[in-house]
């Protein structure tokens, strides 16, 4: 017990020999958090089998899935993001080349913001990496932030039952944002 009471009498001193006098508490509304927050935002694997319907014995040309933007709906990020960098990677299987639209929507399904790319064709034995990097900043965030959801939209020229591969999208999000 003596140990203690030893620290603390040489400790005590240290509380009251502080100095605050030439702190500026002004200089507190001039700190600024620029944190950048990664997310995965979309990812899918198609079969070639998924654009031709064996039923009907027809092509389906356009392949589209939603996906919701849940994290744009925080009232705390809205207005403080400063740059979007969106990250598609593909990696096309299959011997044909696709379009791939991405459009923002609303909960009214109007759109806000549209952008897309064109993957290269692949083989089952050597794929073919298509990146598409869509970088977004200035008047374009508020049209990202008004978003609600993403539809992805695949387009082949031509398909039938004979048609074989995947095609795969992983993507990312990348969240520049300023406190």
């Amino acid at each position: 017990m003596k140990f203690f009471t030893y620290i603390f009498l040489c400790t005590l001193p240290m509380f009251f020999l502080g100095c605050v006098k030439d702190t500026d508490f002004d200089q507190l509304d001039a700190v600024v958090f620029t944190p950048e927050i990664e997310l995965d935002l979309i990812y899918f694997n198609l079969d070639a089998g998924e654009f031709f319907d064996e039923t009907t014995n027809t092509a389906r040309f356009t392949v589209r899935d939603t996906t919701a933007l849940e994290f744009l709906d925080s009232n705390e990020i809205t207005g403080s993001i400063q740059e979007i960098d969106f990250l598609f990677d593909f990696n096309n299987a299959i011997p044909r080349t696709f379009e791939v639209d991405f459009e923002f929507l609303r909960m009214d399904n109007s759109a806000t913001y549209t952008t897309g790319t064109v993957v290269q064709p692949g083989t089952t034995d050597s794929p073919t990496n298509t990146s598409f990097t869509e970088v977004v900043e200035g008047e374009d965030l508020n049209s990202i932030e008004s978003a609600s959801k993403v539809v992805v939209s695949v387009t082949i020229p031509a398909a039938d039952a004979a048609l074989n591969g995947n095609l795969t999208l992983q993507s990312k999000a990348t969240y520049f944002i300023e406190y």
